[in-house]
């Protein structure tokens, strides 16, 4: 089975603040980024203005930000970010298999440990079934 990149990393930008919706596939498992995001950014005069999540991004890519500048308070006032990247299976009604990963490398690595560990059948980990490695929904 073949990983299947939806959307590739971006030079500069594995935080999870720059990704939104379904990131790769594997299998049946998904990598998907969501959350909330709200960016409070210093305007040239000085005054400040709110991005919020798909906007807040685009005011950051247009402004040629990568990962360092989200950080940075001579550019940023505040910063809230309550994005992530998560595996999710359509049997498990779209609910997270796993930890959180902040990382894009790190959302991969783990789509990938749960191709390789959870059992599509029965989203329970391959440890738990039949002595012959049948799922034990069977």
């Amino acid at each position: 089975m073949e990983l299947e990149v939806l959307q590739p990393k971006q030079e500069g930008r594995a935080d999870s603040f720059w990704y939104d919706g379904v990131i790769a596939r594997l299998g049946e498992f998904t990598l998907i980024a969501v959350g909330d995001i709200r960016i409070v950014m210093y305007e040239a005069d000085g005054s400040t203005r709110i991005y919020r999540d798909g906007q807040a991004v685009d005011e950051a890519r247009g402004r040629g930000y990568v990962d360092a500048d989200l950080y940075s308070i001579e550019r940023v006032a505040e910063w809230y970010n309550n994005n992530w990247f998560e595996v999710i299976h359509p049997k498990d009604g779209g609910e997270t298999l796993n930890d959180v990963e902040w990382d894009y490398d790190a959302g991969i690595a783990v789509l990938k440990d749960t191709f390789q560990s959870v059992c599509p059948k029965c989203l329970e980990s391959f440890r738990v079934h039949n002595d012959d490695g049948s799922c034990v929904k069977d």
